[in-house]
C-alpha cells in the first residue's frame, strides 16, 4: 500500500509540476498579448499622426501656390509634393 501511495505522491508532484508550467506559459503568453496590443496602439497613434502631419504639409503646399509662379521647376516640385502627400494619405488610409 505505501508504495501505491508513493507512486501516486510522485503522480501528483508530477501533474502540479506541469500545472505551474502551464500557468507559467499562459502568463507569458499574456505578457506577450499585452506587449503586442500596446505595440499596434503606438503604431496606431503614429499612422494617425503621421497622417495629420502630411495634411498640414498639403495645407501649407496649398497655401504658398498662389505665390509661386504658376511655371517652372518650383512650381513644378511643389505640385508633385502635393502629390505625392494625398498619394501616401490614401494609401495609409486605405490600409485600414
Amino acid at each position: 500500500m505505501s508504495s501505491e501511495q508513493a507512486e501516486l505522491m510522485a503522480q501528483v508532484i508530477v501533474e502540479r509540476s506541469n500545472v505551474e508550467r502551464i500557468t507559467h506559459e499562459r502568463d507569458r503568453a499574456r505578457a506577450d498579448l499585452d506587449m503586442a496590443e500596446e505595440l499596434i496602439r503606438t503604431l496606431l497613434l503614429q499612422k494617425r499622426l503621421m497622417m495629420g502631419a502630411l495634411d498640414h504639409i498639403v495645407f501649407e503646399l496649398r497655401a504658398i501656390m498662389p505665390y509661386v509662379p504658376t511655371h517652372g521647376a518650383l512650381a513644378d516640385q511643389i505640385s508633385a509634393q502635393i502629390v505625392h502627400a494625398q498619394t501616401t494619405l490614401q494609401s495609409v488610409t486605405e490600409e485600414d
